[in-house]
């Protein structure tokens, strides 16, 4: 190493090992002095005897602690569970404008001796947190009579529209006079909510709270909206008054030729319906598709004539059969729509490939199956259909056990071999066109015990 690189580095350990001498403090000196401590002394004294005097000035604001202690969301949640009304809106947002009003008219400073307390920044808190009530509440009248005006213009739009259908036939007269009905049923709700919603807009204009520019100037045309809308009922009411004469007789023609049709269906459906003693089940549901097509048409024109006759104000005509026939088709619809599920969902298994048989599956569809067999009405289980139906799920859960064993993959040839001597059935468990069907169509039932003792297990 040469001797400059020697010196530098003695150097620079020479500086590091020197001690930085701190600035002095005077403070010990100055705390010290006798004179200072009289001072000190005398200070705190007076400014003592002026905390009374400013804690009693601090407490001219204490009225207004509720502005910043309460919580804004509590009160108003608190505030809205009585559903209150539009004078209730009005006196809260008037007590906090009164109370803005206070708060400025309190003096810019208070003297407590020889201090003076500036409320400058106070008083701009304050009327801070007063605006900002002001406004919460203001949002929660505005929420509540927006919703009220939407609910209304919601109304008056459907009922327009019902309204304007052209009347041509029985269902439209029905149609146009349910509409006039719940005009009426809703005109004196309509006409007591008008007045209290321009209200809460005029309130808060008058307030300087902020309201969508839109839901003011639909607030402006709401009563014109509605009455537009009672011209409109009253309008189409006398046009129904005058049609209906040629209506009435339609009507009465119409009725006899009904009543013709619906004897003609009940003899059809005694002799060839789904309830026919004998049937299959699988005729059994065609024939249900077959007939609940025929009876919704019946029962549309059944709604329509017995409609008419009580807008005519005529005798209504009872068809006590057809309500029968209407239960009957209810429950076999639930009968025969589990019954083709099960079905289509069992003759599904059996072009599955032996290889991707999945047996939890199976189990888990027909434990759903079986869960709503049960819960099927009680009136259903004395029918053929039912029986089928169950035969049906639980020969298929009897076979599920077996088919678990069979799948096993200790199951060799020779299993297979002995289970086909016994069942007299082919088993081609080496053709890759192996499926379940190979399988179904086996006595497998008939030899159930034989297999699971003697040659699975």
């Amino acid at each position: 190493m040469s001797e400059g690189s020697k010196r530098l580095e003695g150097e620079a350990t020479a500086t590091s090992l020197t001690i930085q001498q701190q600035n002095k403090n005077y403070f010990k000196s100055v705390s010290d002095n006798k004179e200072i401590a009289k001072l000190a002394s005398l200070l705190s004294t007076s400014i003592n005897s002026t905390k009374k005097e400013i804690t009693t000035a601090l407490e001219k604001f204490s009225h207004y602690h509720s502005i910043w202690a309460k919580d804004r969301d509590d009160e108003l949640e608190e505030f809205m569970k009585d559903d209150p009304k539009l004078s209730e809106f009005e006196a809260k947002i008037h007590h906090y404008n009164e109370l803005e009003k206070q708060i400025m008219s309190e003096p810019e400073y208070y003297d407590v001796g020889a201090i003076a307390l500036y409320t400058e920044k106070l008083k701009l808190g304050l009327t801070t947190e007063t605006r900002a009530w002001r406004l919460h509440y203001g949002k929660a009248c505005d929420n509540k009579y927006q919703n009220e005006m939407e609910e209304i213009f919601n109304f008056i739009e459907d009922m327009t529209k019902r309204l304007n259908r052209p009347i041509k036939d029985l269902d439209d007269i029905r149609f146009s006079m349910q509409a006039l009905k719940e005009i009426r049923e809703n005109e004196i709700r309509i006409d007591m909510s008008l007045a209290p919603i321009e209200e809460s807009y005029a309130l808060m204009n008058k307030h300087d709270l902020p309201v969508v520019k839109e839901d003011a100037e639909k607030c402006d045309t709401m009563r014109y909206s509605w009455e537009k809308l009672n011209a409109q009922a009253s309008t189409v009411q006398s046009h129904l008054l005058e049609i209906q004469p040629n209506f009435r007789g339609n009507l009465i023609e119409n009725v006899k030729i009904f009543i013709e049709d619906c004897d003609n269906f009940y003899d059809d459906y005694d002799k060839n319906g789904p309830m026919v003693p004998g049937v299959e089940p699988r005729e059994a549901s065609d024939r249900l598709i077959v007939f609940q097509n025929q009876f919704d048409t019946l029962y549309r024109k059944y709604q329509t004539y017995t409609g008419g006759e009580e807008l005519f104000g005529l005798p209504v005509t009872e068809y006590p059969q057809l309500h029968t026939i209407r239960k009957e088709l209810n429950l076999l619809q639930k009968l025969y729509g589990l019954y083709n599920d099960v079905i289509d969902t069992v003759h599904g298994y059996y072009d599955i490939l032996w290889q991707e048989v999945n047996i939890e599956k199976i189990t888990q569809e027909l434990q759903d199956f079986q869960t709503r067999c049960r819960k099927l009405p009680k009136a259903l289980k004395d029918w053929p259909a039912f029986d089928d139906l169950k035969k049906t799920i639980d020969d298929f859960n009897e076979m599920v056990p077996l088919l678990e064993l069979m799948a096993n993959k200790a199951m060799k040839n020779r299993h297979w071999q002995r289970m086909s001597d016994l069942t007299s059935h082919v088993f081609d468990i080496e053709s890759e066109a192996f499926t379940l069907r190979n399988i179904l169509e086996a006595p497998l039932l008939k030899y159930k015990e034989e297999i699971e003792v003697k040659i699975c297990l």
